[in-house]
This record gives C-alpha cells, sequence and structure tokens, in this order.
C-alpha cells in the first residue's frame, strides 16, 4: 500500500478528525491566552490591581490615595478609564501621566482627577455606603439619632436626587426612598415619644442633644429631613412615568412631610405690620437662628410648589422678609447678616459663620427659583457675600460672611466638617459661574483643608453630585 493511500485512510478516520479539530481549539485557546496575557483586558486589570469586589468609587479613592502617595504608574491609565468616561478628562490625564512618570511630581494629576466630569457611578457607590453607615451609627446614639438623619443623610439624600436630575437613574431615588422609609420608622409618633418641653407626642424626630438634656424637638431637624423628601415628591408627582413606582411612596411622604411641619406653627410667630415671620426655639426660649428657620423654609416653599396652599407661601414669604430686614448692604455689593437676629435687634451681631451661613442662603436661591420675595438682585448680592466676602484670594477663604477678614479658614483638629461645609456655597454659581471653579480649584490645590477630597463627607459629596448639572448663568429653573 502506498503512503499516499495510508495517508487517506488515516485523514477520513473519526479519530483522526477528532484529534485535528481538538488540536486546533488548543492552539487557538492558546494564541487568545497569550495575547491576553500580554495586554490583559481591563477586568482583569482592575482585579489584579484592586479587590475582586471593589466598585467604581473605590477604584476613584484608590487611586486618589495612590497620587498622594507618588505610586501612581503608567498602568494606573486602565484604572483611571474605569471612572472617567470624558474623552478630553481621559487624554489630559494621560499626558500628565506620562509626565508624572517622568518628574514624579503628582500635584496636576491630582488637580485633573479633582477637577474631571463627576461620575453617577462613583457617586452612587458612594452614597450606597454612606446612607448605610449613617443610618447604622443611628442606631447607636439614639440621644442624636435625629441629628444624624437632619445633617448627614439629608445631605446625602440631596446629592441623591441632584443626581437622578441630572441622570435620570433610578437607583438614585431608591436610595431615598429606602432611607426615609427607615427614618420614618423613628419619628417620635411612632416611638410613642414624648416630647419633654412640649409635653406630647409629635409627628417628628426628637433629640437630646444641646437641649439640657431633654428629649424635645426642634425645626431646624424637620426641615432638614423633610426638604430633599419634598423634592422627591415633586419630581414624582410632575413626571407620570414615575407613578407606577413611587406615587404611592410620594403620597404618604408628602403627608409624613405636613404633618412634621405642622407640628412647629405654634411657634411661628409674626411681626404685626410686617410680614414678616420667625420660629421661636421653646427649648432654649430664644429666636430661632436664621439658618434654622431657612431649614424649614426650604421644606415650606417645596410644599406651596406642590400643594398650592398658600399658608405655605406666606410663611415662606414671611421667613424672607425677616431674613432681608435682617441684611447689612456692604459697598462691594455684597449682603452680611448675623446668625441670630431678634426682632429687636435685626443689624448688630456678628456676621454669620460660613458652615451655617451654606444652610442659610438655600432658603433664598430655592425661593428665588419659585418666585417668592427674592428677585436676581438679591441673588447677584449673595453671590457677591461669597466672591467679596468669603473667597479672599489664593485659594483662601474668610471663615465668616462678613467683608472684615479677621478669622480666615483654617484647619481645626475635630471641627473639620465646618470647612467642608464651604462647598454648601456652589449652589450659587447659576449667578456667579466663577464660584464653581473657585471650589474646585480649593479642592484641588488645599489638602490642609479639604484633604479627604470629594468623598470626605456628605457635604461635599453634595456639591459633586450638583456639579453632573451643567453651568446655566442666571437660570431661573
Amino acid at each position: 500500500m502506498t503512503n499516499r493511500l495510508i495517508l487517506r485512510r488515516y485523514l477520513k478516520h473519526p479519530a483522526f478528525r477528532f484529534a485535528a479539530v481538538f488540536l486546533f481549539l488548543i492552539t487557538l485557546l492558546y494564541t487568545i491566552s497569550s495575547y491576553a496575557s500580554e495586554k490583559p483586558a481591563l477586568a482583569n486589570y482592575t482585579s489584579q490591581i484592586y479587590p475582586s469586589n471593589a466598585d467604581a468609587f473605590d477604584v476613584y479613592q484608590q487611586l486618589r490615595e495612590k497620587i498622594l502617595a507618588n505610586t501612581v504608574e503608567l498602568d494606573d491609565l486602565q484604572a483611571f478609564e474605569v471612572i472617567i468616561k470624558d474623552k478630553k478628562d481621559l487624554e489630559k490625564i494621560r499626558k500628565t501621566l506620562d509626565l508624572t512618570n517622568y518628574n514624579k511630581n503628582h500635584e496636576s494629576l491630582y488637580s485633573l482627577l479633582i477637577k474631571a466630569s463627576p461620575s453617577t457611578e462613583i457617586l452612587y457607590h458612594y452614597l450606597r455606603e454612606q446612607i448605610t453607615m449613617i443610618l447604622e451609627r443611628a442606631d447607636h446614639k439614639n440621644k442624636w439619632r435625629a441629628s444624624y438623619y437632619a445633617w448627614a443623610w439629608a445631605y446625602s439624600a440631596r446629592a441623591a436626587i441632584l443626581a437622578y436630575l441630572a441622570s435620570n437613574e433610578l437607583r438614585f431615588l431608591d436610595l431615598v426612598v429606602s432611607s426615609y422609609d427607615t427614618i420614618l420608622q423613628f419619628r417620635d409618633s411612632t416611638r410613642n415619644r414624648v416630647d419633654e418641653v412640649r409635653g406630647r407626642v409629635l409627628y417628628s424626630w426628637g433629640y437630646s442633644r444641646n437641649t439640657n438634656g431633654k428629649w424635645t424637638n426642634v425645626i431646624s431637624v424637620a426641615g432638614r429631613i423633610t426638604y430633599p423628601i419634598s423634592v422627591f415628591c415633586r419630581i414624582v408627582f410632575d413626571n407620570e412615568k414615575l407613578h407606577p413606582k413611587y406615587l404611592n411612596k410620594a403620597k404618604v411622604y408628602l403627608k409624613s412631610i405636613e404633618m412634621a411641619l405642622a407640628e412647629f406653627k405654634e411657634d411661628f410667630r409674626t411681626i404685626p405690620d410686617s410680614g414678616e415671620g420667625y420660629y421661636w426655639s421653646p427649648s432654649r426660649g430664644v429666636v430661632e437662628p436664621l439658618n434654622h428657620a431657612h431649614a424649614a423654609g426650604n421644606t415650606l416653599v417645596m410644599l406651596y410648589s406642590i400643594t398650592g396652599k398658600e399658608e405655605y407661601k406666606r410663611m415662606a414669604e414671611q421667613i424672607a422678609r425677616y431674613f432681608i430686614s435682617s441684611i447689612k448692604v456692604q459697598k462691594n455689593g455684597s449682603y452680611v447678616w448675623g446668625y441670630q437676629p431678634t426682632p429687636e435687634n435685626r443689624k448688630s451681631h456678628v456676621p454669620e459663620a460660613i458652615w451655617k451661613g451654606q444652610i442659610t442662603i438655600s432658603f433664598p436661591i430655592l425661593a428665588y427659583k419659585y418666585g417668592i420675595i427674592f428677585k436676581k438682585e438679591h441673588m447677584i448680592s449673595f453671590s457677591n457675600t461669597f466672591l467679596e466676602n468669603i473667597c479672599i484670594g489664593n485659594n483662601s477663604f474668610n471663615s465668616t460672611v462678613g467683608s472684615e477678614r479677621k478669622e480666615p479658614l483654617v484647619h481645626k483638629k475635630g471641627l473639620g466638617s465646618r470647612n467642608l461645609r464651604l462647598f454648601g456655597w456652589i449652589f450659587l454659581d447659576i449667578f456667579a459661574p466663577e464660584i464653581r471653579a473657585i471650589l474646585e480649584n480649593a479642592m484641588a490645590a488645599r489638602l490642609d483643608l479639604f484633604p479627604g477630597g470629594w468623598f470626605q463627607h456628605p457635604v461635599t459629596a453634595q456639591a459633586y453630585g450638583y456639579r453632573l448639572h451643567k453651568l446655566q448663568w442666571g437660570s431661573n429653573e
């Protein structure tokens, strides 16, 4: 038998064909694996450099830490690609990363990371983790529970709502819903907890912090908690596409908001023949500070926008007029006001600290949006307060709204979160776009004041969420 016949017989044999196919597949797999080992896929890269369960927020934070530790490398470009989607931002980072590897100067790279277009993916994973932690901390400190809800949670909830408004990603609304459902379970009315100052149970959230040890309810807490939820309700009521999933929730939430604010009607006082009003603190026997009244004022504005009830509009207008009558106009076009003006003494007060003032100015910004009292000229003057009084150049800031620059903002041990509240002023950028740039530059340059970046605290995460929105100078939307 010739060699050719023998070869044909083997080629036709099933075992030979199977072996040939098997050998081909093995060769193909080897080729693919060899290529993959030379150029690892992004998923493989992140699993090798970062924990297998790392999300976008984890990658962001670890990149930030590597930059600050001067250990970032060229291979980290793939990690940047995980969290930064803007092509222009990525190109700047690529060029700077090349230069950084050459001269080991990481300041420029850190600035690019801080100023890069914000990511909903990073923010979502931060908020999911943060809100869980806030609720857990509240469980461990019952006497302070309401303050965790009113501050850390309220900032987080507002960041989530801002992110939804910019992206239409429902997962942000889900964060708000799931957490507020928990918070509702801890109203005094649910736990039958008597307010020791008023002698009755309130449909609000009491605590015993800064109240001489007495369990009581304060208007600032009620306002802070209900404000982001009132915005949620407005969003749902205005969008029929959201009704199947959220409408019933929004109806329940709206009722809870109205009930909470109604508990403080007896504390609201009006000044005859002036159209002005303010809140009184029964636990301390004093006029509530402006930022406390304005926390409630935000919710009143939203309640009026949702329900059309004149009572809410009237109260918001009275709070606005009281504030305006407490303002001193400066030669530089700015406004200055005190922390706790009284009906008897409106203007002879030390200027309000900026960490409290960021809540105070949130009310006129919102009221202006809904056409209540404040005009554009007011908003320009509030912007000048930041630009002329608070901002003192070279990424430095005054610690009060006053025009006298006696107390620059500095880091003080145990009071770092006060500095972070500077970023609550970013919402004035619709009237002065440079405010956003000033704050972004400060976040990048002043590591002594803001060492944790955008995610050191929910108030800075709120500013990060706001940065998802494009600048619209003078917008009334």
